[in-house]
Formats: C-alpha cells, sequence, structure tokens
C-alpha cells in the first residue's frame, strides 16, 4: 500500500456520489431520481477503483482495479442517458427500447477491458512508472479504448441535448439552464485537463469527480423543482401536438380553444370562432344535439359538406366545478377514421371472399363434381360418425355397395361423355329413391355406396331393389341417338351395437357385392359382416 495525495479526489468522489444520491432519494420525479441514483452507484464505483489502483503498488492489483473503473464510467454515462428519458417523459416505452441496447454495448466494452490480454485492443501497453514516490500504472490506449470513449460522451452529448431541447420547449431559468449545460461542461473539462500537457501529474484525474459534480448539479437543477414546473407546459405540448381534433367549449357550448388539428378540420373559419356557438362553425345540427342530450360517444360523425368523404369518431369529455358540481367546460375529440372504415370494409370483403373460398374447397373436398354425391372421403367420414352414433344410442345401419356392370365397354363403345352423362343419371336415380337421411357417395370410378341410418337389414335390401330397378330402368343414348341401358350389381350388410368395425363391415359389404357380380349382374346381395377378408371391387366389372 501506499499513500499519495492523488487518492483524495477520487474519495472526495466517493463521499460526494453518497451525498447526492441520499439527496435525490427524496426529490421528484421518483423514476428519474432513480436514474440518478443509479448513475452516483456507478460513479462511486468508478471513484472507489480509482483510489485502489493508486493505493496499492502491484502490477496485477492496480491492473485489476484500473479494469474495474470502466463499468463505473460506462454505467455513469447510460445511467446520465436514460436520467434525461426519465426526466423528459419519454418514458416508459422509449427507455425500455433503449435500456437494453446501451446495457448491451456497455457490457460488450466491459468484456474488452477484462480480456484485454488476449486482444490488446483497450490498452497496447500497460506498465508501471515511478513518480516521486508514487508507483503507478501507466497506459497507452488501443482501438476500442477511443470507441469506448466516443460512447460514452456520445452519450453524455445526447443526454445534455434532450435535457436542453425539453428546457428550450417548456421553460427557461437560469438554475435548469446552469445544470443542463454546466454538467456536462464539467466532465469535458476534466477530461481536456486529464488528456492535455498541462496536467500536474500523470495521475492527475479529476474525470471520476467531475461527474460526480455533474451529477450534483443535475439533482440540484431538475430534480430539486420535480416535474411539477414541466406540467403545465406538457400539458399545452400534448394540446398542440395530438393528432386528433380537440375542442374546448363553455357551457353553454361556445368555442374557448381548439388545437391546429381542430383549425384544419373546420377550415379558415375556425380561428374567428373563438366566443361563437360550436354548432355555427361545425353546420351540424346533430352535434347539437348530441351536446344538448349529454352523449359521450358517437361513431361515424359526418361534419358536413366540406368534410363528406371524412368520417370521424367523437368523444365528449365534461368538466365539472369540484365544488358544485356545476358543468364547467366540455371537451371535443374528433378521431377521424375514415382509413379505418376503409380497412374494415376492405377486411369485410375479404373474409367474405376467404369464407366463399372455403365454403368451395369445403364442396370440392366433401362431394363428387360430377355427380354432386358425397366424396369417398366424406362418405367414409358419415360412415365413422354413423357407427360411433348407434353404438351410443344402439342402432343398427344398412350400408350398401353399388357397381355398374360391364361400365368400361361403355366407355370404351361411346367414349368418356356418354359414360359420364350415365354415372350422372344413376346418382340422379340414386338420390331419387334414398331418405333425407340417407347418405350416398361415389367412392370409385363407378362405384357408389350408400348408408342407412336407422335400417334393418330387410329394409335395406327393398331400397337397393328399388335403387337396382330404377338404374335398370333408364335410358341412355349415344353419340349417335342409338338408346342403351346399363345395370348395377349391389352389395349389402348390416351394422349394430357389438358388431363388427366399419373396415369390417366394408369389408362384408364388399363380399356381397363380389357375390352379386359372379352370380350373374344386375342383382343384390345381402351379407351379414363378419371378419376376414374379400373380393376387391377393382377387379370387378
Amino acid at each position: 500500500m501506499q499513500l499519495t495525495p492523488w487518492i483524495i479526489p477520487p474519495l472526495v468522489g466517493v463521499v460526494w456520489c453518497a451525498a447526492t444520491a441520499a439527496y435525490s432519494q427524496r426529490t421528484r420525479p421518483a423514476a428519474a431520481a432513480l436514474q440518478l441514483r443509479w448513475m452516483m452507484l456507478a460513479v462511486g464505483t468508478w471513484s472507489l477503483a480509482q483510489a485502489a489502483s493508486l493505493a496499492f503498488v502491484s502490477l496485477p492489483a492496480q491492473v485489476w482495479f484500473s479494469k474495474l473503473q470502466y463499468p463505473g464510467v460506462l454505467g455513469a454515462s447510460v445511467a446520465w442517458f436514460l436520467f434525461a428519458l426519465r426526466y423528459t417523459g419519454r418514458t416508459p416505452r422509449t427507455s425500455t427500447q433503449w435500456g437494453p441496447l446501451l446495457v448491451l454495448i456497455a457490457t460488450v466494452i466491459t468484456g474488452l477491458v477484462f480480456t484485454n490480454e488476449w486482444h490488446h485492443l483497450i490498452w497496447t501497453d500497460v506498465r508501471q512508472e515511478q513518480s516521486g514516490s508514487l508507483l503507478g500504472l501507466t497506459l497507452e490506449h488501443g482501438p476500442a479504448f477511443y470507441v469506448h470513449a466516443l460512447y460514452c460522451y456520445g452519450l453524455v452529448v445526447a443526454a445534455t441535448a434532450v435535457l436542453a431541447w425539453t428546457v428550450g420547449q417548456t421553460y427557461h431559468t437560469r438554475k435548469q439552464l446552469v445544470s443542463i449545460i454546466g454538467a456536462p461542461a464539467l466532465v469535458v473539462a476534466a477530461t481536456i485537463v486529464y488528456l492535455s500537457p498541462v496536467s500536474p501529474g500523470v495521475w492527475f484525474d479529476f474525470v471520476p469527480l467531475a461527474y460526480a459534480v455533474a451529477g450534483s448539479l443535475l439533482a440540484w437543477g431538475l430534480l430539486r423543482a420535480g416535474v411539477a414546473d414541466l406540467v403545465p407546459v406538457a400539458r399545452n405540448l400534448v394540446f398542440e401536438s395530438i393528432g386528433d381534433a380537440v375542442f374546448v367549449l363553455d357551457h353553454q357550448g361556445r368555442v374557448l380553444d381548439f388545437n391546429p388539428a381542430g383549425a384544419e378540420l373546420f377550415g379558415p373559419s375556425t380561428h374567428s370562432s373563438i366566443g361563437r356557438d360550436f354548432a355555427d362553425l361545425a353546420r351540424a345540427p346533430a352535434l347539437q344535439q348530441v351536446l344538448e342530450l349529454g352523449i359521450s360517444e358517437v361513431q361515424d360523425v359526418n361534419l358536413g359538406p366540406a368534410n363528406y368523404e371524412r368520417v370521424h369518431d367523437l368523444r365528449v369529455s365534461p368538466i365539472y366545478n369540484s365544488v358544485n358540481g356545476e358543468l364547467l367546460a366540455r371537451v371535443l375529440v374528433f378521431r377521424e377514421t375514415t382509413d379505418r372504415r376503409r380497412i374494415e370494409a376492405g377486411l369485410r370483403l375479404v373474409t367474405e371472399s376467404l369464407e366463399e373460398a372455403n365454403t368451395e374447397l369445403e364442396r370440392l373436398a366433401n362431394y363428387d363434381t360430377l355427380t354432386g354425391l358425397s366424396s369417398r372421403r366424406h362418405f367414409l367420414h358419415q360412415l365413422e360418425r354413423e357407427a360411433r352414433r348407434s353404438q351410443r344410442h344402439g342402432h343398427t345401419f344398412v350400408l350398401m355397395l353399388l357397381d355398374l356392370d360391364h361400365f368400361k365397354q361403355v366407355n370404351d363403345a361411346f367414349g368418356h361423355p356418354t359414360g359420364d352423362a350415365v354415372l350422372i343419371a344413376t346418382a340422379q336415380a340414386i338420390r331419387s329413391v334414398i331418405r333425407e337421411v340417407d347418405y350416398a357417395g361415389r367412392i370409385g370410378g363407378e362405384e357408389f355406396a350408400v348408408l342407412l341410418p336407422e335400417t334393418e337389414l330387410e329394409g335395406g335390401e327393398a331400397l337397393a331393389e328399388r335403387i337396382r330397378a330404377e338404374v335398370e330402368a333408364l335410358r341412355h343414348t349415344d353419340t349417335e341417338g342409338n338408346p342403351f341401358r346399363v345395370t348395377i350389381s349391389v352389395g349389402i350388410t348390416t351394422w349394430g351395437p357389438g358388431r363388427d368395425l366399419p373396415a369390417d363391415l366394408l369389408r362384408a359389404a364388399d363380399r356381397a357385392l363380389y357375390a352379386a357380380k359372379h352370380s350373374g349382374r344386375n342383382r343384390v346381395v345381402c351379407a351379414a359382416p363378419s371378419g376376414g377378408t374379400g373380393g376387391s371391387l377393382a377387379g370387378i366389372a
């Protein structure tokens, strides 16, 4: 350890920071005061590390405490900038956006400091020098140091600009200007003295103490008065800059004040409207009724011929006397909603188009485009649903599979258009026979299926015979007008509680259809569902 008078300035800085932090504890606004206390904590850490680096004599200790100063320098600069944002009301959103980024940059720079031995970006050379009785550290700065310096002083300059601009827009007092301009001036002056040839010594560094005094100036000039001085001006700025048209009316409906957006809403005549009835200015009788009835909100207000293409929402806020409850004034806020209404109308059109498209997609997915019957996927879905419903309620239903006989010969002899006409006619015949609660589907090229809910096997067999007879009775014509007819084979089975799964039911109906084909076609064959596999429809004509 070594005792040197150069330790005194940083120790004074530590005490000064503690006193300023205690003073800011009792000031307002609380959010800004908190940022200032963080600044004083960072400066105090910086000053204490500087004092320790001068007190110790070993090179590792001096290097370590020199590195420890950098988090203090960076933290003080970041806290200064966030203090400016808090004090001027650019929060919480602005500081929430800037805060994490600023802290991230400071963290990266701090990481470079503590890993300097690997890259030498902060210090290119570190050595000890003897000056009288003091053994101190001499540092040669690398390129990253100047980035660090630019970052810190850039934040101080930005904070000063934000504070000065706000004060310039609101009020001018000597105290605030001295604190806003004097605080960074102290820091700059101390830095210039430290880096200039006129510095009394190599370790003459009053920059931490300058930061501490700067914090005191900010607390004295800005926090002692609090934001109460800013409130009237802030309200005035909001009133002038808000994008909504605002009018203040007295209890009789006469215009007391308006903002620039209000003047733009009604044109040049607005400027001569002070003291006149607002209804005369707006030339909208409906607004007078709104005021008389005490309505607080109105949507889609049309303000007359001058604004016939523009739509506004109106909000009326009454102001009462706090003593006797008497109406003193009304504040009218017109918010233009023209673009929003257009967007909503466009969204409604898009939504309707999407609904129509979804309906069409659903139709294409669930129904066969040629015959209008259910598609294979949709029919099998209905079969699964009916199986679950029948299981739950104890019902029996019938499944029939139908296949046109020798349909391939129709296509080969007369062409596919004629074949399509046969399929359409067959679908119509099936639809004409079944009930409204039944489901009919086209599950293959010339293959159809019918599901009969709550039907016994005998009823299903009778309906299958009617379908077979209807199809046989149909008369078709080829491309040359020659008549011909087709027949259909039907396999049916029934399902009830405790019986086979729908997949087994399909196989049972498939076996019955297979039997109908091989026993002469144009007939109905019934089969009870059971396990095993049967013939496939694919190879049967």
